[in-house]
């Protein structure tokens, strides 16, 4: 049924890799933590991220199978959608750089526990303590912009309705 007809572009297949590698590591940070910190709740990033990947590799299965024709199109817009919403803003922003890269540098820049508290408060978030949980918590936001990265020009493809490389479309 969605046998591919093309090869998928660079852009595509980009977007697609880095945004996997986000998925995985933030389910291997968040399982880490659910056991480092005895908060077995965090383990819903790794649902998320199953739930997640499925719709990623769906849309990019049916955009691959024709990427010229409506349905095809519509995939590639839901791709970008869901790279960046969940994985670039989601991941990247959010729980990357928000709560690991800005909290390491204000915890080690100085800042107060009270400050830090405020900003971050416990019990959903812990000051650093923990190298593995905080490095791979920073870790995840590198595929995370590689992936948004990969997005935006995949979108900026299906702007300009670029015919792409390989395309051999029969619609």
């Amino acid at each position: 049924m969605f046998e591919p007809r093309t090869r998928p572009t660079d852009s595509r297949s980009s977007a697609t890799l880095m945004a996997y590698a986000a998925l995985v590591m933030t389910s291997l940070h968040h399982a880490y933590g659910a056991f480092r910190y005895d908060t077995p709740w965090r383990m819903h990033a790794a649902i998320v991220a199953v739930i997640g990947g499925g719709a990623i590799a769906l849309a990019a299965r049916v955009y691959d199978a024709r990427p010229d024709a409506p349905r095809g199109r519509v995939a590639g817009w839901v791709l970008v959608a869901l790279v960046l919403v969940l994985v670039g803003i989601g991941l990247g922003t959010f729980e990357g750089f928000y709560n690991h890269v800005v909290k390491n540098a204000l915890f080690f820049g100085g800042a107060s526990v009270p400050t830090m508290h405020r900003l971050y408060p416990p019990p959903a978030y812990e000051l650093p303590d923990d190298a593995i949980f905080e490095l791979t918590g920073i870790a995840q936001t590198i595929p995370a912009l590689l992936a948004a990265i990969a997005a935006v020009r995949l979108g900026a493809r299906l702007l300009r309705r670029e015919t792409l490389p390989g395309v051999l479309s029969t619609d």
